[in-house]
């Protein structure tokens, strides 16, 4: 790492230190993230993963048949796996099963909305991906309603939301599982004409990528006085070239919009638009270096606010042989087991030794699972004090690490320092 990364690196890890400590979360991923590019076969997401912790699934079957909401449904389902897996929060698309898409390529109402909903969402619990009532151990954490209603005409109609966006979000709040799942939206600057319309969801942002600075700052302005207090924005900024964003290698600092979700309470999702590349001529941010590393250094620290490496070092047992080191140690919200290192005498980075690295992979109680942010698991270490070792290193101070299931930090566990090499 050169040491000007290393400088951004710190910059971006001390702000956090405040940031991290709201009651409500924050969120960094990039738009219609299960895309992939023309350069290659994998997702973006499967690129990106351990850079953000919110997964935009956007994919859908091309038509609203009930044949294509199957489809669809199989398809969100696989993603929802791969989000769980990596302990990525997701954000789903419902606008294929609470709007009809029509031969015209626009979305239009859905007179069935609340049954077709239904009966993905009872797929959602089925499958574990949505546990109501409890955001916390599930994967879904918002809804995207619709993206740019205005552009499939859904504008506001005699002073009130167009009636299909009334039935779309009707079919959502009525059904008891996802009345209080964040609804999100994200509209163009149109959305100045459609005042009712913007009240609709919890989440609501706008995307204007041929905005100078000065003039976002005002329309972001705009849309945040047309809110209700309860209401969060979502941040779109341009990350991309060509194609659906117009040409010009002129970017926002990504910067700007990282600021942005630490002075402002009310941003709650920063997704620039877009990671994946679709054509040559068409760079996202995979391809665009300028943006590559700043991008990545800011989702490395949601990523690191959102899944930190917790546990605790319980003590030393003994029921003969040698004295057993037990505790455990998570990535949060990430079910894979971590592997814990053991220093002594002083900790990682001060002149502490290096021990070992050992699996914490125990079978661990649900104490454990809650404070992990799981349904389960297996994240305990119980480490054999050999004689070897309480020879060579008696009565100096044990210091745990857990080792990050992604590039972050690899932190000391709870009591650390604690307790010494009987």
């Amino acid at each position: 790492m050169s040491s000007i990364r290393w400088m951004l690196a710190l910059i971006l890890l001390f702000p956090l230190m405040g940031w991290a400590q709201s009651a409500s979360p924050q969120y960094f991923g990039y738009f219609y993230n299960d895309a992939s590019s023309y350069n290659s076969s994998a997702t973006s997401f499967s690129e990106n993963y351990n850079r953000i912790n919110l997964y935009h699934i956007d994919m859908w079957a091309g038509n609203t048949t009930a044949a294509g909401r199957d489809g669809t449904t199989t398809y969100v389902l696989s993603q929802l796996e791969q989000a769980r897996i990596n302990g990525v929060k997701a954000i789903i698309t419902a606008t294929p099963f609470v709007f009809q898409y029509n031969a015209s390529g626009q979305w239009q109402a859905e007179p069935n909305a609340s049954a077709v909903w239904s009966a993905f969402v009872d797929r959602l619990i089925s499958a574990g991906y949505l546990i109501p009532g409890n955001p916390q151990l599930s994967t879904v954490a918002a809804i995207y309603l619709i993206d740019e209603p205005e552009l499939s005409g859904l504008y506001d109609q005699d002073g009130a939301a167009h009636p299909a966006m009334i039935n779309a979000i009707n079919a959502i709040r009525g059904n008891p599982a996802t009345a209080s799942v964040p609804l999100a939206m994200i509209l163009t600057p149109g959305f100045v004409n459609m005042p009712n319309t913007v009240t609709l969801t919890d989440w609501v942002g706008f995307d204007d990528y041929g905005a100078s600075d000065a003039r976002w700052d005002q329309e972001y302005d705009q849309l945040k006085s047309m809110l209700a207090p309860n209401q969060r924005t979502i941040l779109v900024p341009k990350a991309s070239s060509g194609c659906d964003v117009g040409g010009g290698s002129s970017y926002p600092n990504p910067f700007k919009f990282y600021d942005l979700m630490l002075d402002d309470p009310t941003a709650i999702w920063l997704s620039p638009f877009r990671w994946f590349s679709p054509d040559v001529n068409c760079p996202g941010v995979r391809d665009i270096p300028s943006l590559t590393t700043p991008y990545n250094q800011i989702g490395q620290t949601f990523k690191q606010w959102s899944n930190p490496v917790i546990g605790n070092l319980d003590g030393i047992a003994y029921s003969g042989g040698d004295p057993i080191l037990s505790g455990w140690s998570c990535t949060k919200g990430v079910p894979q087991s971590i592997y814990v290192d053991v220093y002594v005498g002083a900790p990682y980075g001060a002149g502490g030794i290096y021990v070992g690295r050992y699996l914490a992979n125990a079978a661990s109680e649900p104490a454990v699972a809650s404070s992990c942010a799981v349904s389960g698991g297996n994240y305990r270490f119980a480490i054999p004090l050999t004689t070897q070792i309480r020879t060579q290193y008696f009565g100096k101070k044990i210091y745990v690490y857990g080792i990050a299931t992604y590039n972050g930090n690899n932190n000391a566990v709870g009591n650390s320092g604690n307790i010494v090499v009987p």
